[in-house]
């Protein structure tokens, strides 16, 4: 894997016969066919051009009414990093971005459509984490309360670990400001314009 890369993203139908699955808390008409396969192509920030020096497809189908990962294919001309792809690629992230992409995007424009990012923080958390989604996942916090760690568990496929972290990361990145009293929920989403990363 390069050292500082970018890469792009696209979601396809997967093989086999579509299953519909309706996440938890979303409007009765949302409805996400799967399998699906997603591709991700890592290329060196100094070769945008060129073939992907690593390319992961991983396909996706629901196993007991939930999105898994069930195949996952690494390709790499000259070798894979064995060290730092441990250290960066997250199966469960992976998994977070493809969910919530499908979950968020318009149905008309979820599928096979590249999306590309220059962020050269580890692979699988630039896109799922940016600061649009964190956002998002501010405001659907907000209008949980108490019981958002299982609500986003159950809509996004995450662990419940995992919904707690999305909200710091939210806080921390000056989106969603901190209650009164430490430990509590709630808070109030900043403008964009006054938001202040924490150190």
């Amino acid at each position: 894997m390069p050292r500082n890369y970018h890469f792009r993203w696209r979601i396809d139908p997967g093989a086999g016969e579509p299953e519909l699955w309706r996440p938890q808390g979303a409007p009765t008409a949302t409805a996400i066919p799967f399998p699906v396969r997603a591709t991700f192509e890592v290329r060196a920030d100094s070769d945008t051009s060129g073939p992907p020096a690593v390319t992961i497809t991983v396909d996706v189908k629901l196993i007991d009414d939930r999105p898994a990962i069930v195949r996952a294919v690494f390709d790499a001309e000259q070798g894979i990093d064995l060290d730092r792809t441990q250290q960066e690629f997250k199966w469960r992230t992976t998994l977070q971005i493809i969910v919530g992409h499908l979950t968020s995007a318009d149905p008309a424009t979820a599928f096979g459509r590249w999306l590309e990012s220059d962020d050269t923080r580890p692979l699988v958390a630039a896109t799922a984490l940016d600061d649009d989604f964190l956002e998002r996942i501010a405001r659907e916090y907000l209008e949980a309360g108490r019981g958002y760690s299982a609500a986003f568990a159950a809509k996004y496929g995450i662990s419940r670990r995992s919904a707690v972290r999305w909200v710091e990361k939210a806080r921390a990145r000056g989106i969603l400001s901190r209650p009164a009293t430490p430990g509590a929920v709630g808070g109030q989403i900043i403008d964009p314009a006054d938001r202040v990363p924490e150190d």
